[in-house]
């Protein structure tokens, strides 16, 4: 929040660190609102894993899906349009394991949740989820003829 600050960003909203008693203690900060953030941006660019909302402005929906691929990461991303034709690009053109589009409730028992680029490997919940913790073995096995064993 601090390089966004420095770089132009506007705080709205939040932005402190929560001075917490034990056993809560640990690094946490106010639910936070930032405006006029820009791709380079380290809270953009970066998995911030907190209440942070980022709004930026973009022209053409293209130039949003770039900006928003630009990161090494690849975990969530959510839009919000009432157009399905733009709903179904987004999802098939953002590289996020996850896309929400209109809801922010994006994970539940029967889908897979994991992310691409650097965001991690594999999946949980959902049969993909099972998978990881399979260790898959193939056999092949031929029978001796009968006469063999005479």
């Amino acid at each position: 929040m601090e390089d966004a600050r420095a770089k132009g960003a506007v705080l709205l909203c939040g932005g402190q660190r929560l001075e917490l008693v034990e056993p809560n203690r640990g690094y946490f900060c106010q639910p936070t609102l930032l405006d006029g953030v820009r791709p380079e941006m380290r809270v953009m660019r970066e998995e911030t894993f907190g209440p942070v909302l980022t709004l930026s402005r973009f022209s053409t929906e293209a130039q949003a899906i770039a900006e928003a691929n630009t990161t090494a990461y690849g975990l969530v991303a959510y839009a919000f349009t009432r157009d399905l034709g733009r709903a179904h690009r987004l999802v098939e053109r953002l590289e996020f394991g996850t896309v929400g589009i209109n809801e922010t409730v994006i994970v539940s028992p029967h889908l897979p949740f994991g992310g691409l680029k650097d965001s991690g490997m594999g999946k949980e919940n959902g049969s993909e989820g099972v998978d990881e913790y399979l260790e898959l073995k193939s056999a092949v096995v031929r029978l001796p003829e009968e006469r063999a064993f005479e």
